[in-house]
C-alpha cells in the first residue's frame, strides 16, 4: 500500500472507497458525502479543493448547466436515474446506500483521473 504522505487524491479516494466504514463508521451515503465535504473544506485552507469543479463535472454528465442541488444530490440522480431513491440521503436503504456509494467512488475515480491526465491540481492529498 502507498504511504498516505505520497498518495495522490485518486489513490486516497480509491482507498476510502474500498473500506468506507473505516473512515466514517457506518458506511452510509450521507456519511461518505460529509467526509468528502470535510476533506474538501480542509483542502481549501491549503489552496486546494475541487468539489465545485466536481459538481460542474457531474452536472455535465447529467446534461445540465445548472441545478439547485449540491454535488451529492446530483450524484444520487446519476446513481438512480429513474428517481427510484428516497427523498433524502438520510432515508436510503442498505442496498441503496451501497449502490450510491459505489457510484460515487466510480465517479470520483473518473473525475480525478481526468484531473490527473490534464495536470490539474496538486498530485498529492
Amino acid at each position: 500500500m502507498t504511504p498516505l504522505e505520497t498518495m495522490s487524491e485518486r489513490e486516497f479516494f480509491a482507498d476510502v472507497g474500498r473500506r468506507p466504514g473505516m473512515f466514517v463508521g457506518r458506511a452510509t451515503y450521507h456519511a461518505i458525502s460529509s467526509f468528502i465535504d470535510g476533506y474538501d473544506r480542509h483542502a481549501m485552507r491549503d489552496g486546494g479543493g475541487w468539489l465545485t469543479e466536481f459538481h460542474d463535472w457531474v452536472l455535465r454528465k447529467r446534461g445540465l448547466k445548472s441545478s439547485p442541488l449540491v454535488w451529492s444530490g446530483e450524484v444520487l440522480w446519476l446513481a438512480f436515474p429513474d428517481g427510484a431513491f428516497r427523498a433524502s440521503a438520510f432515508d436510503l436503504t442498505a442496498d441503496e446506500n451501497a449502490h450510491a456509494i459505489s457510484v460515487l467512488f466510480e465517479l470520483l475515480d473518473e473525475f480525478l483521473a481526468e484531473r490527473e491526465a490534464a495536470g490539474d491540481g496538486p498530485a498529492n492529498a
